[in-house]
């Protein structure tokens, strides 16, 4: 949850995070950094924490909040750091689900 509304937050998703090389940290990357930004859900239209409950009706889609005082602005850095690996790629390959 992010303010200034309940339904804000901020997420990471879709994130892929190997690149192609399975030779090197079993296709890990080291490192990758990247900037988090807030998100409105869309399911709430009150304006801060004391807001009563104020569905929003329709609900909108999710969206960068770009309301006082996000703005679309920056919240975080994240930075992902690859430690080690304790997957056995050659056992996960033979899996069946």
């Amino acid at each position: 949850m992010v303010a200034p509304s309940p339904d804000c937050f901020i997420a990471v998703n879709n994130l892929d995070l190997k690149f192609g090389n399975p030779s090197i940290n079993n296709g890990w990357k080291d490192i990758f950094t990247m900037d988090i930004f807030a998100y409105d859900s869309g399911t709430d239209s009150g304006t801060n924490y004391t807001s009563a409950n104020m569905v929003t009706v329709p609900r909108i889609s999710i969206a960068k909040v770009s309301r006082f005082p996000i703005n679309k602005n920056k919240m975080a850095t994240i930075t992902f750091t690859y430690n080690s690996s304790t997957l056995n790629t050659g056992l996960i390959n033979s899996l069946k689900i």
